[in-house]
Parts: structure tokens; sequence; C-alpha cells
């Protein structure tokens, strides 16, 4: 099996998931940029497992998540923190505070209608911020 083999090829590519799960993390590293982009619908089959397979990186993936974070895709922040961020340490999310707290005080109006300022509430409580 090759590296690409655990990359998804659709939002339906779950097995692709499924084989990631079956090899060493780090192998997966230069990776986490191309799984991300199959957590931006929540609605694709291939989201919830790609990211519970990404919250296994914690620390490693900040840099891709502040940079989401801070992009225009209100959609993609929403699924992202609902799915990825919430399962993150308490180290990571505290790290990402300052993107988070400005999400749920000040959303754009995107943000707004995708409730990412709702969701970033979400974790600043359970994060106890």
């Amino acid at each position: 099996m090759s590296l690409e083999d655990c990359i998804p090829k659709d939002k339906f590519d779950v097995a692709a998931i499924v084989r990631a799960n079956q090899i060493c993390l780090l192998a997966l590293s230069p990776f986490q940029a191309e799984l991300l982009k199959w957590v931006q619908d929540p609605n694709w089959p291939v989201a919830p497992s790609t990211a519970a397979l990404l919250s296994r990186f914690d620390v490693e993936l900040l840099p891709h998540v502040k940079s989401i974070l801070r992009s225009e895709d209100a959609l993609w922040k929403h699924t992202l923190i609902d799915l990825v961020v919430r399962n993150l340490s308490t180290h990571v999310v505290h790290e990402l505070n300052a993107d988070l707290a400005r999400l749920a005080v000040q959303p754009t109006p995107d943000e707004k209608i995708e409730e990412v300022d709702v969701v970033a509430r979400d974790i600043l409580k359970l994060f106890k911020y």
C-alpha cells in the first residue's frame, strides 16, 4: 500500500482513511494539508473519520489550523472547529485562543451565517477560556 492510497480520492472514499489509520502517523505528516481538505464540508461521508485521524496530529497540525481559521472559507472553519479543534489538546487550543476569540466575538457576515461564532464560543467554553 502506498501513502497515496491513504488520501481520499473523493468525498465517499472512507476506505482511504481506514488505510491511513493502519500506518504510522509520522508517515502521514507531509499530507496534513491534503487531508484537511476532506473536512471542508461536514456532509461529506469522509469528513468525520478524516477529522478523527487529523486530531491525532495535535500540535503538529497547529499551523494548518491557524491558516484555515484565518481564511475566507466559513464552512471549513465551522467544520474544522467542530470536528477537529474540539478533539485537540488543551495546549493546542490555548495556542488557537486568539483566533477562536475573534471568531466568537467578531465574526464576518459569512462566519455568522455558518455559525462559526457559535462553535468558537462552544470550544472556548469547553476549554474554559
